[in-house]
């Protein structure tokens, strides 16, 4: 095991003992993978939850543009399933905490949604393509209304208010100078996941402007 990641790595056990202090939750837990926090399920007698610890690095920032984002789907009208946040017992809905070694942690706790990871199904049909697409849809309807303007690091882009005509996402800095436009003028010309994402998205022709 790498030095530097035992150094930072959450185990069961302190996840247990944060859960506890941050949310008196207590009950079975079980290690989650994650590409940047540390994610632990945790079941107790009436429902599950995502516990869920950041690296000592993390950008503040970082985190809290992911939760601005999920605040605002859980507050629209239309119909997404996401997760929910569960505040701790102080109200707070991300915690600041300085683990064992000194290291300042980030913490969230949400609601668990089951189902399967995408990359367990085999195989992808176009009926799942089609979900995939209507759910994207659904989810950037749902951020219609948000906008937020955030940089991290070398990364930075904006949400514009109305997504139904124009979006311009802009990911790396280096990358700025290379557009890529992709108009959606016919679903036939897109796979399941496209049409079904223009469908859910828009109901006039659009141009969306990304960055790659």
């Amino acid at each position: 095991m790498n030095p530097s990641y035992a150094s930072i790595r959450i185990t069961p056990d302190q996840a247990a003992q944060i859960a506890r202090q941050l949310y008196q939750l207590s009950g079975d837990i079980e290690t989650l993978p994650g590409e940047l926090d540390f994610n632990f399920k945790i079941t107790d007698t009436r429902q599950s939850y995502i516990l869920k610890i950041s690296r000592p690095e993390v950008s503040p920032g970082y985190i809290e543009f992911q939760q601005v984002l999920l605040d605002h789907v859980n507050g629209s009208k239309n119909p997404v399933v996401s997760p929910e946040t569960v505040p701790a017992v102080d109200g707070r809905s991300i915690s600041r905490i300085v683990d064992e070694a000194g290291n300042p942690r980030l913490v969230r706790l949400l609601t668990w949604i089951d189902g399967r990871l995408w990359s367990d199904v085999n195989p992808i049909t176009d009926r799942l393509l089609e979900s995939l697409g209507r759910q994207a849809g659904q989810v950037t309807t749902a951020l219609q209304g948000l906008i937020m303007i955030w940089r991290i690091g070398n990364w930075s882009g904006i949400w514009l208010r109305r997504a139904g005509s124009r979006i311009t996402c802009t990911c790396s800095l280096e990358a700025r100078k290379r557009p890529s436009n992709f108009f959606i003028t016919g679903s036939h010309r897109f796979n399941p996941f496209t049409r079904a994402c223009a469908k859910a998205w828009c109901t006039t022709t659009s141009t969306i402007t990304t960055w790659w």
